[in-house]
Parts: C-alpha cells; sequence; structure tokens
C-alpha cells in the first residue's frame, strides 16, 4: 500500500492534523530561508546592512543639520544684537541703571505736518547724562508709514561760546513702527546731554511711506525750540 493510500485510510481527524503540521513545517522553512537572504532583500538592495547603514546616514544627515541650525542661530542673535545696538534700539548700560532727575522739562505743543503725515512733539525732559524727546507720530495718509527715530534724527545746539554740538539718538521707545493709515503712536527719543537754557534744532525720525531704504521717498520732522520762550528766570 503506497504511503497516499496509507494517508487516505487513516481517520478524517488525523489527516487534518497531518496537513496542519506540514503547513506549519512549510512556514518556518520559508521564515528561515526569508531570514537567512535579508528579510528578503536582494543582494543588490544590501540586505539589512544596507538599512542600518541607511538609518545611520538619515541620524548623520539630522545631527548635522541641528548643529548647523544651531550655529546659524547663534550668529543670527549676534548680528541682531549688534544690529540693534547700531540702530539706537538698546539701552546702552551706562545709562541702564541710572536714577536722575531732571534738570527740567519743556511741555511743548509743536506740531509738523507733511506729505500725509503729522508729528506732535509733545514734551523734552533734561536729564545731566540725556535728554529725553517725546513725540505722537500719526498717520494721515492713506498708506503704512514706517518710523525709525535712530535712521535720521538728530538734535542740534549751540552752546554759550558759539560751537555747535551734534546729538544723534542713543535709545529709542515705542519705534520702529509701521503704522497702518490713521494710526498713531507715541515714542521717546533719547539724545546725548543737552543744555535745557539753551535753543536747540530738533530733527524727529526718518519716515518712509515704504518699507524700502533705496527709495527717496522720506522726511523728517525739524523743530526749533527756544526754552526762553518757555521757561522764565
Amino acid at each position: 500500500m503506497s504511503t497516499l493510500d496509507s494517508i487516505r485510510q487513516m481517520p478524517l481527524t488525523t489527516r487534518r492534523l497531518l496537513a496542519f503540521g506540514i503547513v506549519v513545517i512549510v512556514g518556518i522553512i520559508v521564515f528561515a530561508v526569508w531570514i537567512a537572504t535579508g528579510f528578503g532583500l536582494s543582494k543588490k538592495s544590501g540586505g539589512v546592512g544596507a538599512i542600518s547603514e541607511g538609518a545611520g546616514s538619515v541620524a548623520g544627515l539630522i545631527q548635522e543639520q541641528t548643529d548647523k541650525f544651531q550655529q546659524d542661530r547663534a550668529q543670527l542673535e549676534a548680528d541682531l544684537q549688534k544690529a540693534l545696538k547700531s540702530s539706537a534700539l538698546v539701552l546702552p548700560e551706562n545709562l541702564a541703571n541710572l536714577d536722575e532727575q531732571p534738570d527740567g522739562v519743556l511741555y511743548l505743543t509743536n506740531e509738523f505736518r507733511a506729505r500725509g503725515a503729522l508729528v506732535r512733539l509733545k514734551q523734552v525732559e533734561f536729564y545731566p547724562s540725556a535728554a529725553v524727546v517725546t513725540a505722537e507720530i500719526a498717520n494721515e495718509s492713506d498708506r503704512e508709514m514706517y518710523f525709525d527715530a535712530s535712521m535720521g534724527s538728530l538734535l542740534q545746539q549751540k552752546t554759550a561760546t558759539g560751537s555747535e554740538l551734534s546729538f544723534t539718538p542713543i535709545f529709542q521707545a515705542g519705534a520702529p513702527v509701521k503704522l497702518a493709515p490713521n494710526q498713531a503712536q507715541e515714542v521717546a527719543v533719547v539724545f546725548g546731554p543737552v543744555n535745557g537754557r539753551l535753543q536747540f534744532e530738533l530733527v524727529l525720525g526718518d519716515f518712509l511711506t515704504e518699507l524700502n531704504e533705496s527709495k527717496d521717498d522720506n522726511w523728517s520732522a525739524k523743530f526749533s525750540i527756544d526754552p526762553s520762550k518757555f521757561v522764565q528766570e
């Protein structure tokens, strides 16, 4: 009797069990071959080694990009601090902790209107170490306006001996600012120490109707202040 006939003579339960065992054995053999051949990958693809090398390359690339980002970020922060200090946006350390009382304060109502913008000069405070100019910038045009006092402000004064002193901003608060139509913003600009009893000329800000320094569409508010007209001896 052949093996096939012997199997046919077996009870149905035995035959099913035998078939299940054969399927399991074949599955084990196929699984073993699959592992031995690099999870089914061809030699051309590199098998498991290629996967490992690829993962290592990706990890290295990520680390490289992370290091580069950190370096770029540190450089950007350094450049930003340099730009801020050069643009009168950071209060100098020698003024940050001063606790001075003003020698005098001029309360003003001077206005300068030109090309869709209005500048209201409110007050000038005179300290032993600085002069603080407070003004309100209003955009009366139908376009956006950009104001940065560090770009074009200037304070000039002739001393009693006839020499001329010029001061550029060393700090500003409330600016730079981009003003929408009909929007106003109060700004404070800090200059060097000014004699609060002598006449001085003030040029406040550099106004651009567009954020493009290459354009000539700019102007500055100009004031001539004589403290003797406000302060009586």
